[in-house]
């Protein structure tokens, strides 16, 4: 299964890039005051939807790598491993987040406290994953020894879990709300509730799976059509809630559990420019946390000195897209064939 993972990570770093075009667009329609509808509000929504896929894969893929990092019987982890991927992720990850609250702070003047600022970055934002990213490699030698044992219960544990969470972060979306009570929420994680409830399960999944891929494929392979009908049918429920016309708020949470059971029979050279999104995975973590930046920069430009161009919000979206793909992946690689190239995983990872 390891051949692909490299191009899915790609994938899914390209449709976060995607994801986030759009969705700052729409803040950006909406602080001038503009309204958004037609054919072209149909085409968003259908690419922003996509970009649900993104953070669930590449969760997935991490969890696999941690698999294959652990491989043999029982699997072997090593703490000291763990600290030295736990700074490759940290340090850029605090460097990028300080450069954007400088930037917010320019452009909006949000400012906090330094309480306030600690507290943004132990839950993630802007960057809401890389938190339970972090978390799930600081237990990695743990939970891939239980996965290894109790791969199925573990899974099975963690899912149910994530419903629990989903219901009481996002009430009603199990078709009911739970009572009116504050005792629930102590069973909520402390900083990670909402990022459990969002993505919980992929990180085990992509762990188990790879960890017992031999018995899981030929199994799960029975059910390739069922599982494509209902990714499918999923995606397309979320699609037309997004856009308001029915009321399905548990199929975002379905499509991409449904999808990454399909990763072993994804095949590498079925992948569309295979190579170019490898190369894309590879400085997948440095692109997440530089492409928001430019986007807001794009889109701030644009209000100051061309604001006719929100009246065409697909091109114009599709645009920034491939500026905040373009310029960090350039940045990337000048920094990597410059003097400076031993700097490059303090900066990216």
């Amino acid at each position: 299964m390891n051949r692909q993972l490299a191009a899915l990570s790609g994938v899914a770093m390209v449709l976060v890039v995607l994801h986030h075009a759009i969705d700052l667009q729409l803040s950006w329609l909406q602080q001038t005051g503009q309204g958004l509808a037609g054919w072209q509000f149909g085409a968003l929504v259908l690419l922003h939807r996509l970009g649900k896929f993104a953070v669930p894969t590449f969760l997935f893929v991490s969890g696999a790598f941690v698999a294959y990092a652990a491989r043999g019987n029982p699997p072997h982890l090593s703490w000291h491993s763990v600290g030295m991927t736990l700074r490759r992720l940290l340090w850029p990850y605090l460097i990028w987040s300080l450069l954007f609250y400088a930037w917010i702070f320019w452009r909006r003047g949000d400012a906090y406290s330094v309480l306030g600022y600690v507290k943004n970055l132990l839950v993630g934002y802007p960057y809401h994953f890389i938190p339970l990213l972090l978390f799930y490699y600081g237990i990695s030698p743990l939970i891939a020894r239980v996965a290894r044992r109790h791969g199925y219960l573990l899974l099975a544990a963690i899912g149910l879990y994530q419903l629990f969470l989903i219901n009481l972060e996002f009430p009603g979306s199990l078709g009911f709300t739970f009572p009116a009570s504050g005792a629930l929420r102590l069973l909520v994680p402390p900083i990670l509730g909402e990022t459990v409830a969002l993505w919980g399960i992929y990180f085990p999944l992509g762990l188990v799976y790879s960890l017992k891929a031999r018995e899981l494929t030929p199994r799960v392979a029975r059910l390739r059509a069922p599982l494509v009908a209902a990714t499918v049918l999923f995606f397309l429920l979320d699609v037309l809630h997004t856009a308001g016309v029915i009321h399905a708020p548990l199929a975002v949470h379905l499509y991409p559990f449904t999808f990454l059971w399909l990763v072993p029979f994804i095949q590498r050279n079925a992948i569309p420019r295979v190579r170019q999104f490898e190369a894309v995975g590879k400085r997948s973590y440095g692109l997440y946390l530089t492409h928001l930046l430019v986007i807001d920069a794009a889109y701030f430009l644009v209000n100051h000195f061309a604001p006719g161009l929100f009246a065409h919000p697909l091109p114009l979206a599709l645009v920034v897209f491939v500026l905040a793909l373009a310029i960090p992946l350039l940045g990337m690689a000048g920094m990597t064939a410059s003097p400076a190239r031993g700097a490059y995983r303090f900066a990216f990872g």
